[in-house]
């Protein structure tokens, strides 16, 4: 499924819980984008942040996989 993040929005965690529920998810992968020289970006922590909540609401694991080239 695509969640779409509407502009100017905070990120749609509640959307991604469900989701996760209803599918029966056993954990998460984050796609984290960092900059070329694979230093953390604006975006890269802000897509922690949604991971860590994630986690806290659901008891699943995240990972993050580097999103660069």
């Amino acid at each position: 499924d695509v969640i779409a993040r509407r502009a100017g929005k905070r990120p749609p965690v509640a959307e991604l819980v469900r989701q996760a529920t209803a599918c029966g998810a056993r954990a998460a992968v984050f796609g984290l984008p960092l900059d070329g020289a694979g230093d953390e970006t604006d975006r890269s922590r802000e897509v922690r942040a949604v991971g860590a909540e994630f986690a806290k609401r659901t008891g699943l694991p995240v990972r993050f996989l580097d999103e660069r080239y």
